[in-house]
């Protein structure tokens, strides 16, 4: 209606579209206030054993660059409503293992639709499908390997990441 008026008085329909700001300013001000972790004893344990624990925690969240990732999972949580985080010990970096940290993006995870609760609590089941090259996905299955086209190109492959359990989820 707005817009047929305009059109008809010759002038230009425009939209200002001013989301872009106000999710850079949220996004801006959680990144601001984020919390620090904490390590505390719950009982008769040495504070200089959870001082340690606060200590190698932050170090290696900084080694994995987590703030990077964290910033753009809280830049698509204040967007879409819902964000993914893998975090996991990754021993290909360091036979040690090395903490990582890594945004996952919404459109490459999938969950059980009749999932309502909060943190998909109650969901059967989640997969993260993804693209990867077809000489990738014949090395990690060769016993498959004949499932991927000859030619190098992406294969869109669906993974289930795990039935999901109350002990895996945050609350």
């Amino acid at each position: 209606e707005d817009t047929k008026k305009l059109r008809d008085l010759n002038r230009p329909v425009v939209t200002f579209n001013r989301t872009n700001s106000f999710v850079n300013a949220v996004v801006g001000y959680l990144v601001s206030q984020k919390l620090d972790l904490r390590y505390a004893p719950e009982g008769e344990e040495d504070p200089q054993i959870a001082e340690l624990m606060w200590r190698f925690g932050k170090h290696a969240r900084t080694k994995a660059y987590a703030a990077i990732h964290e910033k753009r999972a809280l830049r698509e949580l204040a967007i879409c409503g819902v964000t993914w985080v893998h975090d996991f010990i990754d021993f290909d970096v360091n036979p040690w293992g090395r903490y990582q940290l890594k945004w996952i993006p919404l459109r490459e995870m999938w969950w059980d639709p009749r999932a309502y609760e909060t943190n998909l609590l109650d969901a059967k089941w989640i997969i993260r499908r993804r693209r990867i090259p077809a000489a990738d996905f014949k090395a990690a299955f060769p016993e498959h390997a004949d499932l991927a086209p000859d030619r190098d190109h992406d294969l869109d492959v669906p993974a289930v990441i795990h039935q999901l359990h109350p002990q895996h989820s945050y609350s």
